[in-house]
């Protein structure tokens, strides 16, 4: 909705901001059904937030009534395939050539490609010997509050 209302670059400049972050720190994520109502006029949206430094993400791709040619004239950094299209992946073949050939586009259109919603072993195996670019789900861990996730990052860091 916001896409479409015509003053997501204002609301994006004053919420930057207001924050004092620096774009180049945050990501905007779309959805992939997003677009399609008005191509012409997302895509421009995007880039004018792109220019201001923001990195663009498209989530639970796969999911809508894609097009190709949006895809590829969307100015996007990630692509986010949906968890419909990971879980239990090794007994679905359909979803393993699916996957396989996003990554494969996402890496020829030179789109960092991330799999959401990973949560066992032949999951995460399969997506690694498929060149995954990341990976995110509860393989590695739940949603956890602030402090958690900093016991969590800093054993890690420390172990490393």
């Amino acid at each position: 909705q916001q896409l479409q209302r015509g003053n997501l670059v204002e609301t994006v400049k004053q919420a930057l901001k207001d924050s004092g972050l620096a774009a180049s720190l945050l990501e905007l994520e779309i959805t992939e059904s997003s677009v399609l109502e008005n191509p012409e006029l997302v895509i421009s949206l995007l880039e004018q937030i792109r220019e201001l430094g923001f990195s663009i993400s498209m989530d639970d791709f796969g999911t809508g009534y894609s097009s190709l040619s949006y895809l590829k004239n969307l100015p996007i950094d990630k692509l986010k395939i949906d968890r419909s299209f990971i879980v239990n992946i090794q007994d679905e073949p359909k979803n393993q050539i699916i996957v396989k050939t996003v990554i494969f586009l996402a890496k020829e259109l030179g789109i960092h490609i991330l799999a959401e919603g990973v949560e066992t072993e032949e999951e995460h195996t399969f997506l690694l010997q498929n060149r995954i670019d990341s990976i995110q789900g509860y393989y590695y861990s739940k949603p956890l509050p602030n402090d958690e996730f900093e016991i969590k990052l800093f054993n890690r860091e420390a172990s490393l």
